[in-house]
C-alpha cells in the first residue's frame, strides 16, 4: 500500500509522508503529484536518467491525500507528473488510468476544481476528454507540451508522435470539449531547426490560438542524446527573434480572447490579497484565476475587494490589462455550477 521509489530512481516515500505533507502554496490550491519518472525517450530531456521509469501512486493513496488537503481548505488540485497521461501504465495490465483517477478525486468533498498538467499529446484519450467535458469538478483545461510541430524536429526530438497526430488531438479537443482552454509549450532553436521548421510552428500558433502558451529556447543538457547531435546549432540571435515572433502572436491571441470575455460572468478562485507596492493596479485588493489559468504560469484576475484565499465566486469581467483580467464580484458572488461557465 505504499508508493515506493525503488532502484529505478528516487527515495522511499511512504503513505504517511504524502498524507501529512506540508502545503506551501496558498490555501486555494495544492499540487498533487500522481507519479514519478518517465518512460518517454525525448532526446532533449534528462529526466528519465535522473528520476527513472514511470511509477504511479495508487489511486487510494491519492484520494486520501486529497481528502487531507480538502480538510485544510484547499479548493483546487493540480495534478502533476513527468507524464500525467501515463498514469497507471506501470501497473499490471498496462492501462492508462488518469480518467479513473479524475473520477475518484472528484468524489472528495471540498475539492471544487481539478486541473491536469503535463499530458503527452497522442495519449489524451476520449475518456480524458469525457472527464474534461462531463465532470463538473474537472476544469476544461489541459496542459499539453507539444514542443514542436515540424516533422524533422519531432523526429530529432524522438517525441514519438507525428505532426498529423498533434493536429488531430488538438482538433479533437476543440470538437469534444466545448470551450476548452489548451495550454502548451514549445522549444525553439533545437539543433537543426530550419526557417521552414520554425514557420510551421508559427503557423500552428496562428491556426490553433492556444489559450495559454510558453515558449523556451533549447538548452543543452549534458548526457542527453540531443547534446551529441551533429546538427547545426541555431544562433542565439535567431532563437530570440523566433521566440519573440511566437510570443507576439500568442499575446495577440490571448488579448483578443480576453476582450471577448469583458461583460461575461466567470467563476474565479481567489488566491489571496494583493499587498500595496506589489505592482498590481492601484485599486486591486485580491488576485484570483479563472478555470483557464494555472497558478504562476498563466493569467490572473484582479479584484477590487479583499477576499480570503480559497474563495470561489462568480465575478463579472469588466476589463483587461494585457494578459490579465479585471473583475468585480457579481451580485451576491454565488458560485455557478460549472467552472467553464
Amino acid at each position: 500500500d505504499r508508493f515506493v521509489n525503488d532502484a529505478r530512481g528516487g527515495n522511499l516515500k511512504g503513505h504517511t509522508a504524502d498524507v501529512a505533507r506540508l502545503v506551501l502554496t496558498p490555501r486555494s490550491y495544492a499540487y498533487l503529484r500522481v507519479g514519478e519518472g518517465c518512460d518517454q525517450v525525448c532526446t532533449f530531456c534528462a529526466i528519465p536518467s535522473i528520476r527513472g521509469r514511470q511509477r504511479s501512486k495508487p489511486i487510494e493513496i491519492l484520494v486520501e491525500e486529497a481528502r487531507g488537503l480538502a480538510s485544510g481548505g484547499v479548493k483546487e488540485l493540480i495534478l502533476v507528473a513527468e507524464d500525467s497521461t501515463a498514469f497507471g501504465m506501470d501497473w499490471p495490465g498496462r492501462q492508462r488510468r488518469l480518467a479513473d483517477l479524475l473520477e475518484a478525486l472528484s468524489g472528495v468533498d471540498g475539492i471544487e476544481w481539478i486541473r491536469v498538467l503535463y499530458a503527452y499529446p497522442h495519449t489524451v484519450s476520449s475518456r480524458i476528454t469525457e472527464q474534461l467535458r462531463e465532470n463538473p469538478k474537472v476544469v476544461p483545461y489541459i496542459d499539453i507540451p507539444i514542443q514542436h510541430i515540424a516533422a524533422p524536429m519531432l523526429k530529432a526530438m524522438k517525441r514519438g508522435v507525428s505532426s498529423e497526430q498533434v493536429r488531430g488531438i488538438l482538433d479533437r479537443l476543440r470538437d469534444e470539449v466545448p470551450g476548452v482552454a489548451v495550454r502548451s509549450t514549445f522549444i525553439v532553436g533545437f539543433p537543426g531547426e530550419s526557417d521552414r521548421d520554425f514557420e510551421e510552428l508559427l503557423q500552428l500558433t496562428a491556426d490553433y490560438k492556444f489559450e495559454r502558451l510558453g515558449v523556451f529556447s533549447y538548452s543543452e543538457e549534458e548526457g542527453t542524446p540531443a547534446a551529441d547531435l551533429d546538427a547545426q546549432r541555431v544562433p542565439h540571435a535567431v532563437v530570440r527573434e523566433r521566440i519573440a515572433a511566437i510570443m507576439e502572436l500568442s499575446r495577440s491571441n490571448i488579448e483578443a480572447r480576453n476582450a471577448d470575455l469583458v461583460g461575461r460572468r466567470l467563476q474565479v478562485l481567489v488566491d489571496g490579497h494583493v499587498a500595496p507596492g506589489s505592482g498590481a493596479p492601484e485599486s486591486v485588493r485580491s488576485v484570483g484565476r479563472t478555470f483557464a489559468d494555472a497558478p504562476d504560469i498563466d493569467c490572473r484576475v484582479w479584484l477590487d475587494q479583499e477576499l480570503p484565499s480559497a474563495t470561489l465566486l462568480e465575478a463579472e469581467i469588466v476589463g483587461q490589462d494585457g494578459y490579465d483580467l479585471t473583475a468585480r464580484v457579481a451580485g451576491n458572488g454565488s458560485v455557478s455550477a460549472n467552472a467553464g461557465t
